[in-house]
């Protein structure tokens, strides 16, 4: 058999396909498609099924918890506005007590109640309130030793007081702050001659262009006062502990 008669065999037996057989495949190349396009929407679904729900439960969270927050500082705010009213209220009821009391003043009332409310007081309030309530003890002479009846603040909290400034000068001779503890005060411009501040405790106060002229220092604590910006004359160091303090020589021949 030559090439010619086995090419001819081969073609032979080749049938090509109907029509209806074309038409087959192209329904199965057709069906296949969108069946693709059905699985990626599949996809779709699911992971917007998933991922929404999820969203929603992250926002849920994080609101509340913005919520909480806000709600948080809303009552912070409201307990620090109330604890300053209470403390403006002491300091107005003290000063109210005071003035009611005024022409009544006598040792039993100074002893048993205007002593007792009056520490309390300083004690409750903070820094500003408690240096406006001693200025206003000063100004209403009831700290002079010799205006009595005075009022002994034996033991009074005077932490942190910020008495006087550079603009403006305060005499404050002849109070009587025995005992008291004014830590880490502030005092600018204030003249303190003649005045008592036997077994205080000034430690590390701050002080700016103070006269302590014939002041009882008497057993009083003055670890880390700066006195060389002070005026010292003629005071009472006796038994005073000044363990880190600064004194100057010309300032020591003076006491």
């Amino acid at each position: 058999m030559t090439s010619r008669d086995r090419i001819t065999e081969m073609f032979r037996f080749y049938r090509r396909p109907s029509f209806f057989e074309n038409q087959w495949i192209q329904t199965i190349l057709v069906v296949q498609h969108p069946i693709k396009k059905n699985k990626f929407k599949l996809k779709l679904h699911f992971i917007s099924a998933v991922l929404i729900p999820l969203l929603f439960a992250v926002f849920t969270v994080v609101l509340a918890l913005q919520q909480e927050s806000i709600a948080k500082t809303n009552r912070d705010v409201d307990l620090k506005i109330v604890a300053e009213q209470h403390e403006q209220n002491l300091h107005l009821y003290l000063i109210y007590y005071y003035i009611a009391n005024n022409f009544s003043l006598n040792k039993q009332i100074l002893t048993s109640i205007i002593r007792p409310k009056t520490l309390a007081t300083l004690r409750r309030l903070d820094t500003t309130r408690k240096s406006y309530l001693f200025r206003f003890l000063h100004e209403s002479r009831l700290i002079f030793m010799l205006n009595p009846p005075f009022i002994n603040l034996d033991g009074a909290n005077l932490s942190s007081i910020i008495i006087g400034s550079l603009e403006e000068g305060i005499d404050m001779r002849r109070v009587f702050l025995s005992n008291v503890n004014p830590d880490n005060a502030s005092f600018t411009s204030v003249s303190f001659g003649n005045s008592v501040f036997k077994y205080t405790r000034l430690r590390g106060p701050a002080f700016h262009s103070v006269s302590f002229e014939y002041v009882n220092f008497v057993g009083a604590q003055l670890q880390e006062a700066n006195l060389i910006v002070t005026n010292v004359y003629k005071a009472d160091f006796t038994s005073v502990n000044m363990m880190g303090a600064k004194i100057s020589q010309k300032q020591v021949i003076f006491i």
